[in-house]
């Protein structure tokens, strides 16, 4: 839509206030979304941190930004990484005979002396058979 100026008026009454919402992205953080654009959400957060069952503490506390109120999970983006480790290792087999089959971590490489220098792991032993300390 154009950016028309304001109008030369005293009062308007009887009108909802309206929000242009198309298909471009908000902003290049994935936590920007219609309701911080416009600031409603920060008006959400002191309605609930208020009137809320519990009481929050502050509006921060429900906020996806602050640190008080961020989700320990996704960190306030809205999305997980989750890592499959039986898709990345091969439990049957040693350090020695490539049980890290992800990329970079081949038999000899930089990452996989990390790990097989460290002297934390018998290298020929599968790993499998790995107890926790």
């Amino acid at each position: 839509m154009p950016h028309l100026p304001r109008p030369d008026v005293d009062t308007l009454e009887g009108l909802s206030a309206s929000i242009v919402v198309d298909q471009a992205p908000l902003g290049a953080n994935p936590r920007s979304t219609v309701g911080t654009a416009t600031d409603a959400w920060s008006l959400l957060r002191q309605l609930y941190a208020g009137h809320g069952t519990p009481p929050a503490p502050g509006p921060h506390a429900l906020s996806f930004n602050a640190p008080t109120g961020i989700c320990p999970a996704c960190e306030g983006s809205g999305r997980t990484a989750t890592l499959d480790v039986d898709l990345v290792l091969d439990r049957s087999l040693s350090l020695n005979d490539g049980a890290i089959t992800f990329p970079n971590f081949a038999v000899g490489s930089l990452f996989w002396k990390v790990y097989a220098r460290s002297g934390a792991f018998d290298n020929d032993q599968p790993v499998q058979s790995y107890t926790l300390a």
